[in-house]
């Protein structure tokens, strides 16, 4: 147990960052000292915060444009005002400062360019204040070329240097999702050989809480993919990987449904359970979202079993229930139709999900 920890520690991409983020603020002291920079330390800051938070090589390499675009336009607007003459004029000072606030705050709203008004004003007010062109333009000078050695650092050591690639993370964290929808499949049909109540269990609400957190990070992951390092690394379809995400969000909702459709009668949720054509579909539905969960783990690497849609499995378990319901009074027919459509609904989402995401993984 405790050489598994210790693995489980080394592998973990907290760690890896970590140690990723010590590696680089570590060289950008040595470059710091061994050229003797003037506010060398911008570097080292730099590297942090490029790096700090940043997990992925897509991550970085927002945070790293943002970080240079901030340091130009903010130079470049302390430049411009230092050109006017103004510079220590103190009702001049408040009149463009305030100007240039709101127009980086601005910025800082949108979700975006957030970080490019965060530090825009820094780079404006540490440059523009000094009052004198000739120490602002040094200034300015110094301190871009300290932020892109910094940002050149980060991006270097994120790329190559035990690199997490977004869209890699993107693609298992979707795999993972399929594989809580596959738990879902089988406490719903095959760990319940008596009636039980599904909704709301402890089961389902810990699942639940689950699948909508990895939905929420696959949408923060789907925006790091975006970044050109990443469409080098892996170049499926990111437009249709998106579309993906929310018709499995669709798959998801109709799990639950049909969950929740073995709920309203102990008598036919019990047979339904027990019978052997709705075992069968289920069986071929948990193969599918294993088989689709396998194909996202291996991508680019075809996997060696494919996969097909049996829709005669469907077929046959809608004659069955059409025979059972015929011989059952009409209570019965609304809980076993109800089971029906929601098997057929969740087919069809499947059958979309299929098609989007083969598209998605076509390469490039």
């Amino acid at each position: 147990m405790k050489v598994k920890w210790w693995i489980d520690l080394l592998v973990s991409y907290r760690v890896i960052h970590a140690f990723k983020t010590a590696l680089a603020c570590l060289i950008a002291l040595i470059v710091f000292r061994a050229f003797n920079l003037d506010h060398g330390q911008w570097v080292i800051i730099t590297v942090a915060v490029v790096m700090g938070a940043q997990v992925t090589v897509g991550a970085a390499e927002d945070k790293s444009i943002a970080r240079s675009a901030a340091t130009v336009i903010g130079a470049v607007a302390a430049g411009l005002f230092l050109l006017t003459g103004w510079g220590g004029n103190f009702i001049a000072e408040m009149l463009i400062l305030f100007i240039v606030a709101f127009g980086f705050a601005y910025l800082a709203g949108s979700k975006r360019y957030s970080y490019v008004g965060v530090l825009g004003t820094v780079t404006f007010a540490i440059i523009a204040l000094t009052g004198s062109i000739k120490l602002g333009v040094a200034e300015g000078m110094l301190r871009a070329v300290d932020i892109l050695i910094g940002v050149l650092i980060s991006l270097v050591i994120s790329k190559i240097c035990l690199p997490i690639y977004a869209r890699r993370e993107l693609l298992l964290s979707i795999s993972a999702t399929l594989r809580d929808l596959v738990l879902l499949c089988e406490d719903s049909f095959s760990k319940h050989t008596v009636f039980t109540r599904l909704e709301n269990s402890a089961f389902e609400i810990d699942k639940i809480a689950a699948i909508s957190q990895s939905f929420a990070e696959q949408n923060k992951l789907a925006e790091e993919s975006k970044a050109w390092l990443e469409r080098k690394k892996l170049s499926f379809d990111l437009g249709l990987c998106k579309d993906s995400l929310v018709q499995l969000k669709r798959v998801f909702r109709q799990i639950l449904e049909t969950r929740y459709s073995l709920s309203l009668s102990r008598d036919d949720t019990v047979w339904l359970r027990g019978h052997t054509d709705t075992q069968a579909l289920v069986q071929h539905v948990i193969a599918l979202l294993h088989c689709w969960s396998e194909q996202l783990k291996c991508y680019p690497d075809p996997i060696e079993d494919g996969f097909v849609f049996d829709d005669n499995k469907l077929v046959r378990l809608r004659q069955v229930i059409q025979q059972q319901a015929a011989n059952q009074s009409a209570q019965h027919h609304i809980h076993l139709y109800a089971f029906l459509h929601s098997m057929e609904h969740l087919w069809e989402e499947l059958v979309r999900f299929n098609f989007i995401l083969q598209q998605a993984l076509v390469k490039n």
